[in-house]
């Protein structure tokens, strides 16, 4: 009956989203399509070229077949891992943080129904990106290597199959971090990450030293191929998806369904135990996180973060003492409410580690041994590549910022503080932090690649301006296009407004690094003139300054401009 009552409700709220989506979001609903189809298209034809260059390989290197074998493993692999890291944070925050849960736990609802119904949802969220990434890989191998219906027919099954195995599993493993140590979860959880981070980071810095003394050779590419043989264990899910969607390839359909079963079946099998686990813990583990603190449950490893926490808001407060105390009070607000998610901490923490390993060893790579033009040129696209997720970034946490107060309004409307001294704090805040992340970030890449301190310069401007715009961009249109209704910051970003937003600092992200490359290759024809004595010097450092002003402008109307937009709104909004 249970399970009827919560099929129902799904319908409903999944009839009443796309009847608001089709009534007040078709703009959103046509970019998300477009931009859909578009990185399905460039996922298609980046996987189809490295098929086809597979096969290529194949008539002088016999070895393609078992490199597409390694290659499917590692890569279903990888993403076991990542969606149950993912599915386990999203049902950490959906079964213990939010009110909803705590309605229905009051209710007579089962705790296994509760967690049925909230798995689905982190199912959903999670599962299609893997669809949008899983599928372009699929088809365009299926067309490479000519295979038949039975294929296509088959992919998509395996793929679903999938996706509830690994979402079980960190479900699992989400209900007994919780109950086993509910006051130190996101420290044992924190342990767990970074370990495996220091295991990748290790085996990446061993093929980075082992490739500079023998030389990227064939006996360096069959060792690379060996170390990457556990992937195929039989024990793993990826073994049975590659073998599987292989075999459906090349038409052997009784071992693609045997190894389809094999998917499905520990699928379901990890699905049946975690909501066995669900009914037995949940409302226990529920109580014991809800339940603890207090100053005379403080322990010994609390005490030392809350040292180290205290410890790192006096100097960002140092750092900041060029605003007035009321300002630095809202930055450390902000802070202090980032820094106790630990979904969007670990999203920061993840992809800002795995630029900072890349930078450190890129003098250790190939390309950090080449020439200063095409050092230059690798310098110019790590700036894009930190400018463009600083604007994914901004959007997804900045955004939402001014969003979020809305429950707050009434209390800091009493306080003796204008609300643009709030909107500036909040920009403040996010300039702060993506000022010093991406400026370190992009200095350490230009140290480590070596280039001349005038292009290094040049660089740094153009990420200070990328940060100071997108931070920009993000409080102003946050603020113009608030929604004082929600308190997801998920679904804020994800909004029509947050999706005007990603697009506003996206287009500004890509100009202000074209504009980067400008001064840079001025600065080259300048060095290249000045060795052969030509006549053109002077006009070339004439246009050198023009770029440089043309890029500090951008910047300017970047920050001014939505800041002025927020304000304006900001004062005449009524709460």
């Amino acid at each position: 009956m249970q399970a009827r009552m919560f099929a129902l409700l799904h319908r409903r709220l999944f009839h009443n989203s796309l009847g608001v989506i089709f009534r007040k979001s078709r703009l959103r609903l046509g970019l998300i399509l477009v931009l859909s189809c578009m990185i399905w298209g460039g996922l298609y034809g980046l996987f189809r070229e490295g098929f086809v260059f597979l096969r290529n390989l194949e008539t002088t290197v016999p070895i393609s077949y078992y490199i597409i074998e390694l290659l499917f493993g590692m890569f279903f692999l990888v993403l076991t891992g990542m969606l149950m890291f993912s599915v386990g944070v999203f049902l950490h925050e959906s079964l213990f943080r939010s009110a909803e849960t705590r309605f229905l736990l009051s209710t007579p609802a089962a705790a296994d129904q509760i967690y049925r119904y909230k798995f689905r949802e982190a199912v959903f969220f999670s599962g299609w990106a893997f669809l949008l990434l899983g599928t372009p890989l699929l088809v365009a191998y299926g067309i490479e290597m000519g295979a038949q219906w039975p294929y296509y027919l088959l992919f998509l099954p395996f793929l679903v199959g999938f996706l509830i195995l690994p979402a079980s599993i960190g479900a699992l493993g989400c209900f007994l971090l919780v109950d086993l140590f509910p006051r130190h979860r996101r420290l044992v959880l924190a342990i767990l990450v970074l370990g495996v981070l220091a295991l990748v980071v290790i085996w990446g810095v061993y093929l980075f030293y082992d490739a500079r003394s023998e030389g990227v050779s064939e006996a360096w590419l069959r060792k690379l191929l060996n170390q990457l043989r556990p992937s195929q264990w039989w024990g793993l899910p990826s073994r049975w998806m590659t073998a599987g969607l292989m075999s459906a390839a090349h038409n052997r359909s009784d071992e693609a369904l045997f190894n389809l079963a094999l998917v499905w079946s520990n699928g379901l099998l990890f699905y049946l135990a975690s909501a066995w686990t669900a009914r037995r813990i949940y409302r226990r583990a529920y109580n014991g996180v809800n339940s603890t603190g207090g100053a005379a449950s403080v322990s010994a490893i609390d005490g030392v973060f809350r040292g180290l926490a205290s410890a790192f808001d006096w100097l960002v407060s140092r750092s900041l003492a060029w605003t007035d105390r009321r300002t630095r009070l809202f930055v450390l607000k902000d802070l202090r409410t980032f820094r106790r998610d630990p979904a969007q901490l670990a999203q920061v923490l993840i992809l800002g580690g795995i630029l900072f390993v890349y930078f450190i060893n890129i003098r250790w790579l190939p390309h950090g041994q080449y020439a200063v033009y095409e050092r230059t040129l690798i310098g110019l696209l790590n700036v894009a590549v930190i400018g463009l997720m600083l604007a994914t970034y901004t959007s997804r946490f900045v955004f939402p910022l001014m969003s979020l107060e809305g429950r707050n309004f009434w209390i800091l409307g009493l306080l003796p503080i204008s609300r643009e001294r709030l909107l500036l704090s909040k920009f403040a805040y996010a300039a702060s932090v993506t000022v010093t992340t991406s400026v370190g970030l992009a200095l350490l890449s230009e140290v480590m690649l070596r280039l001349p301190w005038p292009v290094i310069a040049i660089h740094l401007l153009a990420m200070l301006v990328l940060s100071l715009g997108l931070s920009a961009i993000s409080v102003g249109l946050g603020t113009y296009l608030v929604n004082l209704k929600e308190t997801n910051p998920s679904k804020i970003a994800t909004g029509f407004g947050g999706t005007i937003n990603l697009l506003v600092s996206l287009i500004y992200a890509i100009l202000a690094i074209l504009l980067a490359g400008v001064p840079t290759l001025i600065y080259f024809a300048d060095q290249e003139l000045r060795s052969q004595e030509l006549v053109f010097v002077d006009r070339m450092r004439s246009w050198l300054y023009v770029s440089l002003a043309m890029q500090l402008a951008l910047g300017a109307a970047a920050v001014v401009l939505p800041l002025r937009l927020g304000m304006r709104a900001f004062r005449r909004m009524e709460f």
